[in-house]
């Protein structure tokens, strides 16, 4: 049934999820994934816009690394639901940005890390001191719990990956495959022969219609 919440604003969706959560699992996950849908661009622009400046430096997200990125956010946005109380779409909203935040975080740190290593330089790690408040840090834990929640990721990647099959376009669906499965973008150019600035753009293209291809994914699902 695609489309089967259409007619609920936002903020109904917010409060039947927490009506549902309890009473029937499996459509507050739906709600939850339509809300997921919805905050589409909220979790690109963050992404985008992210900036990070541990130790005095000032990291962003590259571009070329934007779209792995809001990927991998989205799937810690599915697993996050259970940590979600509510009560309003104000707070939904911000829930939303602090859990792509620390997504965004965990990127440039691993970025870092990676550099440092293959600089040679072993010693120096990135332990930047914790100044976030009560409500981020609990949103921090999110990750931790990644490591206990394995199943959920992979539900969370199977409907990215079913939504992804549903997708027309063959160089849309291609581009966005080979970044799921984490491959650069230097290295998808050479594979599929095309340029970097092409990759991009079928990628650009191919985010705006998985979007629509979650909601068909989600709403073949409910009961």
């Amino acid at each position: 049934m695609p489309g089967s919440f259409d007619h609920l604003r936002d903020e109904e969706l917010v409060t039947d999820f927490l009506r549902h959560r309890e009473a029937d699992p499996k459509r507050a996950k739906a709600l939850w994934w339509e809300l997921v849908a919805r905050a589409f661009d909220r979790v690109h622009t963050t992404v985008a816009t992210f900036r990070w400046s541990p130790k005095g430096h000032d990291l962003r997200i590259d571009a070329s690394e934007r779209d792995d990125v809001v990927s991998k956010a989205l799937i810690r946005l599915h697993a996050a639901r259970d940590n979600f109380e509510g009560p309003n779409l104000a707070v939904f909203r911000f829930y939303t940005v602090s859990t792509v935040r620390h997504a965004c975080m965990d990127h440039l740190r691993q970025t870092m890390n990676r550099e440092k290593h293959e600089r040679g330089s072993m010693d120096e790690r990135i332990e930047e001191d914790d100044e976030r408040g009560p409500l981020d840090a609990a949103l921090g834990r999110v990750a931790e719990m990644e490591a206990v929640q394995g199943q959920e990721r992979l539900e969370a990647d199977w409907i990215l990956h079913a939504a992804l099959d549903r997708i027309d376009n063959d160089s849309y669906r291609e581009v966005l495959g080979l970044t799921l499965d984490g491959m650069p973008d230097t290295e998808i150019a050479a594979q599929l022969a095309i340029e970097i600035n092409n990759v991009q753009a079928r990628r650009s293209r191919g985010l705006k219609a998985l979007q629509e291809k979650l909601r068909e994914v989600l709403g073949d699902d409910l009961v």
